[in-house]
């Protein structure tokens, strides 16, 4: 395999055929996707908190999407909601692709069971697309980690601020506030639901694992320190981003009150992934870990097979990119959805992985073949829907 970029015509698609190819959302789809999702909740009585609890996604995200001032990838959470509407979602923790026990995973499962034992702050830094949400959303998951019971939030750009850190934790803890109540009495509420369950020390910390955390505002991070240190719940509190912007966030003094000692002093569990090449205690490669995402997106898709060795290779060298592990995942799906669309058969080989990848926004590895590595699928349309 050459490892030099190949550039070839067909890394420079236009919006158009990346539409009509891998199928991408138009303007006039997003429209109708919210306007659905719109007239449902106002059929069904259902709040955006509840949309979101479906779905599992925050309720200020689920409501910057709907009214278009989302900033980010809004079009996988339109998806998720075309999802929600044809049925195919229940709830959230089904829809997603199940946990692929990584290096990388399991050492971030580690520190969060640290972050409960001791209790303390605890520090996740990963470079994106290692699957640091994954697994933080698996240790949420699994009671045998966080036996008092632990809440997964998503600060990012929709819950930065105090306030509304406070209302995402009020949602996590099943806490329904009145009209009535200021922002002190559901601090007040939020906190005895917390000391409830770790009754002081007869119990145990409820563990919070805060996602995106640089976005949050010094008063959101005072908030989650002073649930830390209250004696009454001694709240276990997992901090996590990439490694970029929370190095910068811990070294940039005056960020917090006090200075970042004030998060140092309390953080005692610390994790951080460069790169996909890292490997375990055991000296296992990462590439066994490539394999395992690789056939568990498969499995997703509907195609439970053993990879070969030579497109295992391939894979392991696109996850060594940025976005790693997360390349591997859209480089399968949208070969899947690619083939499907054209009545084509998908093997998954080198050369159709490589072909998709411009369409994945990677560069190919190989030299262009002078037509698509495809063969026709003879099976009636009915099936290859089935099966893609």
């Amino acid at each position: 395999m050459n490892n030099e970029t190949t550039r070839s015509p067909r890394t420079a698609l236009s919006a158009a055929t990346r539409r009509r190819i891998v199928g991408e959302l138009t303007d006039r789809q997003r429209r109708r996707i919210v306007a659905a999702v719109e007239q449902r909740k106002a059929a069904e009585g259902i709040s955006n908190a509840a949309l979101g609890r479906i779905v599992n996604v925050s309720r200020t995200v689920i409501g910057r999407v709907l009214n278009g001032r989302y900033t980010g990838e809004r079009d996988k959470y339109l998806r998720l909601l075309q999802a929600w509407l044809d049925g195919q979602v229940g709830r959230g923790d089904e829809a997603e692709t199940p946990y692929v026990p990584t290096s990388v995973g399991e050492r971030i499962l580690t520190v969060c069971e640290l972050a409960v034992s001791a209790p303390c702050i605890g520090l996740v830094r990963a470079a994106s697309g290692l699957g640091k949400t994954a697994a933080l959303r698996e240790v949420a998951r699994r009671s045998d980690l966080a036996p008092t019971g632990a809440a997964y939030i998503q600060a990012g750009e929709a819950c930065g601020s105090k306030t509304e850190l406070l209302r995402e934790l009020a949602d996590a803890l099943d806490v329904r506030p009145a009209r009535r109540w200021t922002g002190q009495t559901l601090y007040r509420r939020v906190r005895d639901r917390l000391a409830g369950a770790y009754s002081e020390g007869r119990g145990g910390p409820f563990l919070l694992l805060i996602d995106e955390a640089t976005t949050l505002s010094p008063r959101a991070i005072n908030l989650l320190r002073n649930l830390h240190d209250d004696p009454a719940c001694r709240t276990a509190i997992v901090l996590a981003d990439t490694i970029v912007r929370l190095d910068g966030f811990l070294h940039a003094r005056g960020n917090l009150p006090g200075g970042t000692e004030q998060l140092s002093t309390r953080s005692r569990a610390t994790f951080r992934a460069d790169s996909a090449e890292q490997t375990d205690a055991r000296g296992r490669p990462a590439t066994t870990d490539v394999r395992a995402i690789a056939e568990a997106a498969l499995r997703g898709l509907g195609h439970d097979r053993r990879l070969p060795a030579q497109t295992c290779r391939y894979l392991y060298q696109v996850a060594q990119r940025p976005g790693h592990y997360r390349n591997v995942v859209a480089l399968l799906q949208n070969a899947s959805y690619v083939a499907a669309r054209q009545g084509w058969r998908c093997e998954y080989t080198m050369p159709q992985l490589d072909w998709v990848a411009p369409l994945s926004g990677l560069d190919s590895q190989l030299a262009p073949p002078e037509a698509p590595p495809f063969e026709r699928d003879g099976r009636p349309a009915e099936a290859r829907r089935a099966a893609g």
